[in-house]
């Protein structure tokens, strides 16, 4: 559960879903917006890229990708906890990740 990947495999449909949504509303809030074309934003645009957008992703993801006092703490107890419950610490860990990516999202009112 150490990055993004992990965290991705394990979502819900629902979840997924619900980022689906947010990606969408988040590319044709960008679209309203009048593109800059200069040096490295022309060579994204000509891609189809938009560097503000990479740029609020990357931060979002390394926003989940810290390392976490609480985090380590549940996976220190995590081979402590009978196997039916130490699935709820990887949920748990998940949810903690999320959490600590809400506040950028909000700074960038994405949320």
């Amino acid at each position: 559960m150490d990055n993004i990947t992990d965290i991705l495999s394990n979502l819900s449909a629902q979840d997924i879903e619900n980022l689906k949504e947010t990606a969408a509303a988040l590319f044709s809030q960008n679209k309203q917006e009048e593109p800059q074309n200069n040096g490295a934003d022309s060579l994204f645009g000509s891609m189809g890229v938009d560097p503000q957008m990479i740029s609020k992703i990357s931060g979002i993801m390394q926003a989940m990708n810290r390392d976490d006092s609480r985090c380590d703490l549940i996976r220190a107890l995590k081979p402590h906890l009978r196997p039916e419950r130490q699935h709820r610490a990887d949920e748990a860990i998940r949810l903690l990740k999320i959490i600590s990516a809400l506040p950028i999202l909000r700074e960038q009112n994405l949320f």
